[in-house]
Formats: C-alpha cells, structure tokens, sequence
C-alpha cells in the first residue's frame, strides 16, 4: 500500500495554523506582562500616598508649639512584655500601624492649619521566651503534640525535680555536711592548753614543752597533730606568722571565701531573673478561661494555669533561696545569718568574723608563755614547774644532751664503740630499767674503783688495756657533755667543773683530779649521792677482778657500764 503524502493546500493550511497559535501565545504573554505592570503602578502609587501622609504629620508634629508639646515629652514609657509573634493581628505594634496609615493624603504643612495630635505612649516590646526546663511544663503540657504517656511522665518528671532540689537544700543544711561550728575550737583549744600541752611527761628530748613545739611547726611531732595541724591552716588561711596573733591583711583564704561567695551568688542571682522574667512574661499575657497558643506565642492563658505556673515558680524561688544561703552558710563555715543583700554583707557578718574566729582559736593554743611544763607531787601536794627553752635550736651546741648523743650515734657505724651511749642488749632488759632509774649513789655503789687512777692514770690496773678504756672514755666525754664539753678526752679537760652542784659525773669519773681523796677537799662533794664513794687508801690497792671483771665487757655498743668488783686491802 503506498504511502499517503500531504498535498500542497494541505501544507499551507498547517503552516497557517502554527503561525496563528503562536501570535496567540504572544498575545496571552504582553497582556499577562501588561497587569503585572498594571498591580506595580498601583503599589506604587499607594506607597507614594502612605509616604505623603506620613510627610505630611511629621511637618505638623514639628510645627507644633513648644508650650503645647510640654506635656507630650513627659509621656510615660512602658515596657510591654510581647509573648506573640509580631506578626499577631491582635498586637500593639499592628494597631498602631494600621491607625498610621489609614489617613488620607494631606495637602503640604505649609498650607495646612496645624492640628493637636493625641499623646501616643512610647511602647517597648520586649520577647520573653520560656527556658526549656522542667519548670515550664506547667505552661505547655497539653498545648503541644504529645500523648498521654508524654505528658504523664513531664508531670512526674516536674515533681521530681522539685522533690529533689528540696532534698539537696536540706542536706546542705544538716549539721553533718555543714560540720560544727567553728566556736567550738576555741574551748578544744582551751582544754588542751591546760592539760597536756604544758605536761613535763610530754617535754622532748630537746627539753622543750609540746606547746612549743606545736606552735612553731615542728615536723618531728608524734602528739597533737590535730592541733599543729589546725595551726598550719590558720596561718596559711589568714597569712600568719608563727608568732603572730593579729590579722593585718586581706588573707589568701579570706579572699578566696569572697571569690565563692561571689561566684556562687552570681549563679542564684542568674536564676532569680530567669525566674522573674518567666513570671513577668506570664503576667502580661491577658487571661481568658481557655489558653489560645498560635505558631509558638501565647495570645491568651486561662487562669488554672497561670495559677499552676505561679505556684510552680514559687516553689523555684525558694529552692534558690534556700541554696544561696545554704552554699554561702557551708563557704564561711558558720552557723547564723540574717540577711544576704550584696557581697559586702556575708564578708561582714560571715568571713571576718570566722577569721577573728581563728586568730582567738590561735591565741588559745599558742598565745602566751610556751617555755615551762609542770608535775603535781601528790605527797608533798606541790605543783612544780620547770622552766624548759624556747626553742629546738639551729645548731648542734644548742641541742640537749640526749639529742647530742643520739646525733652523734644515729648515723655511726653500730660495730664502733658509742661516744655518749651506755648501750645494754635487749636480753638484758631489766638492767637498762635498773639504770634508767637508779639514782648517783646506787650507781657508786656498783663501781667500787677510781676510774682515773685505775684507767687513765700511768701504772693503773687497766692502763693501756684497750678493751676497757674506751669504757672510761665514754663516762668521760658524758661528763664534759653538760657544760659543752664535747671531745673530753682526759680529766683535766673537767677540772674546773669540779666544785659545781650539778658535777657529780665529773667527780665521779676524775675523782683524783678533783680532789675526792684529798682530805682538805669539801666533805660535802665525798657524799655518795654527789660523787663515787672513794676510801684513803685508793692509790694504793690490789686489784682482783671477778669473773664478770671489765674484761668480760663486750667492745661493742652493748657495753653499760664498769661491772666490777675490786678488792682494796
């Protein structure tokens, strides 16, 4: 079957109808371009006409007297709080506008009479927007898009958190988390000063009293640590010095107390306006029986819930305030406050007086003579005192005997002979206890020799013996140790101590150097209490050492004592 074609008319007809449906497509398009040119003229137009008014009031307001527009600068400004959005038909702002514009276009000031214009109130618009916390449910559970289950569990949640900022405030305000009142330090203080601290049973070796010890600090303390410890932290909380018992700076702990008070008021006070700008915000919303809520703005609230809100927020304002208080009550340490208005006031009623606090708890343990210690005697119904030093001292010539002879024998070599120590086993314990409190005479009844002559003296019975002398060495340099005599090495090195009351080693040991066998010598220093009992005939005797003898003595530190028995003829 051949193809059909189209013939010459056939085509021209076509053509034809393509160019008449385009002109028609032209056509619709400059009428549509025509009317929107038409709508841009018109809005011109009335924009030209609101700018003409607009001109035209403004002239008047500036022509206006001076006397008549007295008033009208006095006019009240308010602040509105706008919770809807300002696009609101019902708003303030759009009133206004729409009141502006609506008047018809005026004829040039010039040729117009001036006409009194009404006093406008200068409104200020301020957005208050609800924190998204567990405070605000109150205002928004059933207004948004939430199940019953989502709205039961922000009300429980509400409940919780009220609940729990109830339960921190109380504890923050128990006396167990506030600790006791600092005032009680001073009658602690007090009660150790006059009992222990002045104690001669607790005097060291040093011969110093606790309480000094205490005060100035020393580390080597094994007794009221408790109160040294306190000490330290009044001087370094006030900035004190060990004798010093006035505050008269601005201590870094006093400061550091006002930088939390501050920080911590700070973040309540922060609180306390985002409280009150929810309650104002909330006020201001005009109040209906049914809350109207439009695209995220409150146009209306019903009373319930403003009631709920408020009560809400209530409860709020005192959590807070019962926080502020409690955190600058725990800061200051202490246990009363009337008002809290500025950061001046916890530093007057709260601070300083806890730093005046410490400065009297200081007085109390270190304040006044520190240099004695006492013993009550219950026979004689005597208190007595001794007088001990005011310090430990820098220097090895200003410790006591004790510390000189433990100085000299802590870091010796043990296998060595001691210098100022009379040394006994831990087997032979009783011995030690009988030495630690026999008194002079005892003991110069156990030593029945003249030490010098026997053992310093050329011709002695143990001259030149090496396992005894340093025996008498050692009784020797334990004579010179009183007086500062430390490296005496024979009795002439004493001789002048001789006659003192307090000498009796001395005599003891250098009994023919001092004079013990001298008839014309004072009786009072032959006394067994003052010196070692010494016969006439002590220059001339026959030794007979027994089986214990002086050389069974043991050369090293376990060494006690000159355990003799010598027969004189």
């Amino acid at each position: 079957m051949p193809t059909p074609t189209l013939t010459n008319d056939e085509q021209f007809w076509e053509l034809l109808r393509q160019e008449v449906r385009l002109e028609l497509q032209k056509t619709q398009v400059d009428e549509s371009v025509k009317d929107l040119r038409w709508e841009l003229l018109q809005l011109r137009q009335e924009v030209q006409s609101d700018l003409q008014s607009m001109n035209t009031r403004l002239g008047a307001l500036e022509m206006k007297p001076l006397a008549s527009g007295a008033s009208g600068d006095k006019s009240a400004r308010h602040s509105i709080w706008k919770v809807a959005s300002d696009g609101e038909p019902n708003s303030n702002k759009h009133c206004n506008f729409s009141n502006f514009t609506n008047n018809s276009a005026s004829p040039p000031a010039s040729t117009i009479p001036v006409e009194e214009v009404e006093e406008t109130e200068e409104m200020e618009e301020i957005s208050v927007s609800f924190e998204e916390s567990a405070w605000s449910i109150p205002m928004v559970i059933g207004l948004v898009r939430a199940g019953r289950f989502d709205m039961v569990y922000a009300i429980v949640l509400l409940l919780v958190n009220c609940a729990m900022q109830i339960m921190f405030a109380l504890i923050l305000l128990d006396e167990g988390f506030m600790g006791e009142d600092f005032e009680t330090q001073k009658q602690n203080a007090q009660t150790w000063r006059t009992s222990v601290a002045h104690d001669y049973k607790y005097m060291d070796l040093a011969e110093t009293s606790l309480v000094t010890r205490v005060c100035s600090g020393d580390g080597a303390l094994i007794l009221s640590t408790i109160q040294a410890t306190l000490i330290e932290q009044i001087n370094n909380y006030l900035r004190l010095g060990t004798d010093q018992f006035e505050q008269d700076q601005f201590g870094p702990g006093t400061l550091l107390c006002m930088l939390c008070i501050l920080l911590w008021s700070l973040c309540v006070f922060k609180e306390f306006r985002h409280i009150w700008l929810a309650v104002a915000g909330a006020m201001n919303i005009p109040k209906s029986k049914r809350t109207v809520f439009t695209e995220g703005a409150f146009e209306r609230i019903s009373w319930g819930r403003f009631v709920v809100f408020l009560a809400t927020n209530f409860a709020r304002v005192a959590v807070a305030s019962v926080l502020l208080v409690a955190g600058i009550l725990w800061l200051a340490r202490i246990q009363c406050i009337t008002l809290i208005l500025t950061i001046i006031v916890p530093y007057m009623l709260l601070v300083k007086p806890f730093g005046e606090t410490m400065v009297e708890v200081k007085e109390l343990l270190c304040g006044g003579n520190q240099t004695f210690v006492i013993f009550h005697n219950a026979d004689t119904q005597m208190t007595n005192g001794l007088v001990t030093r005011p310090s430990r001292g820098g220097n090895l010539y200003n410790l006591s005997i004790s510390e000189i002879a433990v100085n000299a024998h802590a870091f010796r070599d043990p296998d060595l002979y001691p210098r100022y120590i009379s040394f006994q086993p831990m087997d032979n314990f009783d011995q030690f206890e009988e030495e630690r409190t026999q008194d002079m005479a005892t003991w110069a009844d156990s030593a029945s020799i003249c030490i010098e002559t026997a053992i310093f003296t050329p011709g002695g019975a143990f001259f030149g013996d090496e396992s005894i002398r340093p025996v008498g060495e050692l009784i020797v340099r334990s004579a010179g140790l009183p007086f500062g005599e430390l490296e005496a090495s024979d009795c002439s090195m004493l001789q002048k101590y001789c006659r003192r009351s307090d000498a009796r080693l001395v005599r003891f040991a250098c009994g023919q150097t001092c004079g013990c066998t001298d008839v014309n010598s004072p009786p009072w220093y032959k006394e067994k209490g003052e010196n070692v009992l010494i016969r006439d005939d002590c220059h001339a005797f026959d030794l007979g050492v027994n089986s214990v003898g002086l050389r069974s003595i043991n050369p090293i530190p376990a060494v006690s004592r000159i355990d003799i028995t010598l027969q004189i003829r």
